[in-house]
């Protein structure tokens, strides 16, 4: 027994000795954190701005009643409205909007139209026509 007892205290040493240690590993170092905003230091190319700002023109067309629905601007999904007003057909406008950086589209509806428009470009076009 007491055989025994020594050959599992001289394998629990053995295996011991060969793990590596953490503080000996040659794991790069991470940069210290900032403490202020003002030390904050990122690429030329990184943006800060996490929203952006565009112009939606809708195009009004003449209707012979008077035609008024709510204009809804939201995220494709449709779960984030970005803008909802009353707008009469008839009328042209210009809208400004503010989404976030990352989206690529917007969903505009205006009753039973709705479109789906790239936000590539900070100038949106909405017009009525419901075969765009």
């Amino acid at each position: 027994m007491k055989k025994l007892m020594i050959i599992a205290v001289i394998a629990i040493a053995g295996l011991s000795s060969c793990k590596k240690s953490l503080m000996e590993s040659n794991s790069p170092t991470t940069p210290k954190a900032a403490s202020k905003v003002s030390e904050l230091k990122a690429r030329e190319t990184f943006k800060w701005k996490t929203s952006k700002s565009l112009v939606l023109y809708v195009a009004g067309i003449n209707t012979l009643t008077p035609i008024s629905r709510t204009l809804v601007v939201s995220s494709v999904d449709g779960k984030t409205i970005y803008h909802s007003s009353l707008q009469l057909m008839s009328t042209s406008s210009e809208i400004n909007l503010v989404v976030p950086a990352t989206n690529k589209e917007v969903l505009i509806s205006y009753g039973k139209i709705k479109k789906v428009i790239p936000t590539s470009s900070n100038m949106l076009q909405f017009d009525y026509n419901a075969n765009n």
